[in-house]
């Protein structure tokens, strides 16, 4: 016998319609699934059923309690007139003693802990250190202005593009003990009305190429831009219209995929920066030269926002309602749509080694497909907010976060959940698992950064390790959030760029 989550969250809804309570109501169905349930067991759970319950589970636990090991009855015990749930649970509570705290959850006297390693007693820090449940405070390496975006070298571990809010970005090479000095790349303002002023020029998004020879920049307009590693302008790509979302390169680096906005994606040649494939999803899906199709009786018709290469020649995107397609280069029809999520497509990641795709939405679940058939294998089901962040940890292994506050694990070979971690109830905005597989750093919507290690075979498959967290002025921490997270290739240093406060490089060497 067992309760889902979804199901108390079911029951829990008619109780708030019966007690009419119709604005919690309507916010605890937009926010979670019982919709489905509701159109599968309207007619059958009868009016006060959540009451009923929880009185049958009061009544349990009074007998429970009336009952001796040997069965005789404690008659003078309990009263069931006074006996109340808060008595069944407190009684609950003696056999089961509660949850002790882990980790980073752990009340802890900070006057008696030493920060960043600093203490009178050193043999003190070496003991907490070397204690399981030792929590380091990252260091700042390296600090700069509110940044919008920012990528590291894929083959330079000290090198960093970042992107500003002026049209400018910049690279910087960070060493220990020596000078930073910083490349400056802009974008003139640039406006495709000349009767509108152009003062939107965030850099919204930025990628170094597989080589780490070239780097693509773009702004809120819509302009590209390829820069060589050493700031010398190659080219400037013209034909977006809105603000560039992805970019995401091919794995030989002769291509460049770019998403907008408004839903466009071109593929443009990397050496010469002519366009190879123009697809607007949104404009065309109606449209049977293109051969997008769509399923029915689905209102949800917004894309999702990102893309990946299967190999130098295909690559996935999202398509409307839920929907993923596969593309050929140069072609206007998809070779394959998948279909099974029901709202945007948040994330997408292909597995080389598993031939395996993964498609993470905002329908709050995470879908597995064959890799050489797309056709759907696995649903991993848990998370009950938009998932901010899936990706591969091995083979047989997914890793993902949620503004549920958790991160979990999943087996794909049987589509199960083996570990989770709810962070304090703080919803997390953005993960990003390290190139070796063994960490995860995570940022809350307070600006919080965690690191937590990844080892499948132990039991406690997720563990804290490390935290930062930012100083903000009063003043600015409503609006201040991450803007990006990024492991550098060593998998021994972190950008976290913020919007409204100081973007740092923390180490974790």
């Amino acid at each position: 016998m067992s309760l889902s989550s979804e199901e108390l969250n079911y029951l829990i809804w008619r109780y708030l319609q019966e007690s009419g309570l119709e604005v919690s109501a309507f916010a605890l169905y937009d926010e979670t699934t019982v919709a489905e349930f509701d159109d599968k067991f309207k007619d059958s759970i009868p009016i006060g059923s959540l009451v009923n319950l929880v009185q049958k589970g009061i009544l349990y636990s009074e007998s429970d309690q009336l009952v001796k090991q040997n069965g005789d009855i404690q008659e003078d015990k309990y009263y069931s007139d006074k006996f109340t749930v808060f008595h069944a649970l407190s009684a609950d509570s003696g056999i089961n003693p509660p949850i002790e705290p882990k980790n980073r959850f752990e009340s802890i006297d900070k006057s008696d802990v030493p920060m960043n390693g600093e203490s009178h007693d050193n043999g003190d820090v070496v003991k907490r250190e070397n204690s399981p449940d030792f929590i380091k405070i990252l260091k700042k390496k390296f600090t700069f202005e509110p940044s919008t975006s920012s990528d590291w070298n894929p083959t330079a571990p000290t090198v960093l593009a970042f992107g500003l809010s002026d049209a400018r970005a910049k690279i910087t090479v960070i060493l220990p003990n020596v000078e930073t000095k910083q490349l400056i790349l802009t974008h003139p303002p640039v406006s495709f009305n000349p009767s509108e002023d152009s003062s939107s020029s965030d850099i919204t998004t930025l990628a170094w190429a597989p080589m780490g020879h070239l780097l693509v920049t773009a702004v809120e307009s819509g302009e590209i831009r390829l820069w060589a590693a050493d700031g010398k302008l190659r080219n400037v790509l013209y034909l977006h219209h809105s603000p560039i979302l992805v970019i995401k390169w091919s794995p030989n680096g002769a291509y460049i995929l770019t998403s907008d906005s408004d839903s466009a994606t071109i593929v443009w040649d990397a050496a010469t920066g002519n366009v190879v494939q123009h697809l607007d999803i949104l404009r065309s899906s109606e449209s049977t030269t293109t051969g997008v199709q769509t399923p029915t009786g689905l209102e949800n018709t917004t894309l999702g926002m990102d893309a990946a290469w299967i190999d130098d020649t295909k690559f996935i995107i999202p398509g409307l309602n839920g929907t993923t397609l596969v593309f050929n280069v140069g072609e206007r029809t998809p070779t394959g749509t998948l279909i099974g999520h029901t709202k945007a497509i948040s994330f997408i990641r292909y597995n080389h080694e598993a031939s395996l795709l993964l498609t993470a939405s905002d329908d709050r679940t995470i879908r597995i497909w064959n890799g050489a058939s797309f056709n759907n294998s696995q649903i991993l089901l848990g998370h009950s907010q938009p998932i901010t962040f899936a990706d591969w940890v091995s083979k047989e292994f997914v890793i993902s976060t949620s503004l549920d506050s958790s991160i979990r694990l999943w087996d794909v070979r049987y589509g199960k959940q083996t570990s989770i971690i709810v962070m304090d109830g703080i919803p997390i905005l953005n993960a990003e698992i390290s190139p070796d597989k063994k960490h995860i750093v995570v940022g809350t919507t307070e600006g919080i950064v965690s690191i937590f290690n990844i080892d499948l075979l132990l039991d406690d498959q997720l563990k804290v390790v490390a935290e930062y967290q930012p100083e903000v002025p009063d003043a600015d921490l409503e609006n201040n959030y991450i803007t990006s997270l990024k492991w550098n290739s060593d998998s021994q240093s972190i950008v976290v760029t913020y919007s409204h406060s100081e973007s740092v490089v923390v180490t974790w060497d």
